[in-house]
């Protein structure tokens, strides 16, 4: 999923709406960031396929977010510099002026960011369908703490989504569309991760194989998806 913010930002949007779209995605960077992490090192203590899986989705919607926070931060310094120039007293020297830094990392820093962090997740996600570690193998009370952390990331993203959809209401703007839709899609896949997790310990039945596919598949189709959309813009 590409994010909607390699277009033009929103005709008349003022500094101070630019800088809370700047803190929205900061805190939705820091809450997938945060995830990944958490679920990146249970994944490597379990070496369960679920977990991988789940881990990959959660670091591509860091990825999005990330670049959606730079694209706000250039936009708010390019903003607060036309404001300085603006204000400046007649007769300054335009010399001193700083180019934009906004349209080139439309150019090529947004690019490069989803290219590099595109192929990292289509590594990692083609690893992970490859395991067939089963969830018995784990260690219960291993497994039971992954359960705890997927439903607290569940409900950690179902508020942030709620929040970001929020504060684009609040300025009728969809600059936050991208990482809001993962946010969303990511609270149901920690809650179905969850529920495999604790189906396991307590009805002894292991669904988590072919989940930890579907949720590789479709991270990878996200992935596919937003590096087509970004070559065809770059073609455009």
């Amino acid at each position: 999923m590409q994010a909607d913010v390699s277009q033009s930002p929103k005709a008349g949007s003022t500094l101070d709406e630019v800088r809370s779209r700047e803190t929205t995605s900061l805190w939705l960077l820091g809450v997938f960031c945060g995830s990944t992490v958490a679920v990146g090192f249970m994944a490597a203590r379990l070496g369960f396929g679920l977990l991988w899986s789940t881990d990959c989705f959660l670091a591509w919607g860091t990825l999005v977010a990330f670049i959606h926070y730079l694209f706000f931060r250039f936009q708010v310094s390019d903003l607060w510099e036309a404001d300085i120039a603006g204000a400046a007293v007649v007769g300054r020297d335009p010399r001193i002026q700083r180019e934009p830094s906004l349209p080139g990392f439309q150019d090529k820093g947004q690019m490069a960011c989803l290219i590099g962090g595109g192929l990292v997740v289509l590594c990692i996600v083609q690893g992970s369908l490859r395991m067939t570690t089963p969830l018995s193998s784990g260690d219960s009370a291993v497994i039971r703490l992954a359960g705890i952390l997927f439903l607290g990331m569940s409900f950690a993203l179902y508020f942030m989504g709620r929040y970001v959809s929020f504060v684009q209401s609040q300025q009728d703007t969809r600059a936050l569309s991208a990482p809001l839709h993962l946010a969303r899609l990511g609270f149901w896949i920690c809650l179905i991760s969850a529920g495999c997790l604790f189906t396991f310990l307590y009805a002894s039945r292991d669904f988590g194989l072919w989940v930890g596919r579907v949720i590789g598949v479709v991270t990878g189709l996200l992935v596919i998806d937003a590096g087509i959309r970004a070559a065809m813009v770059g073609f455009q």
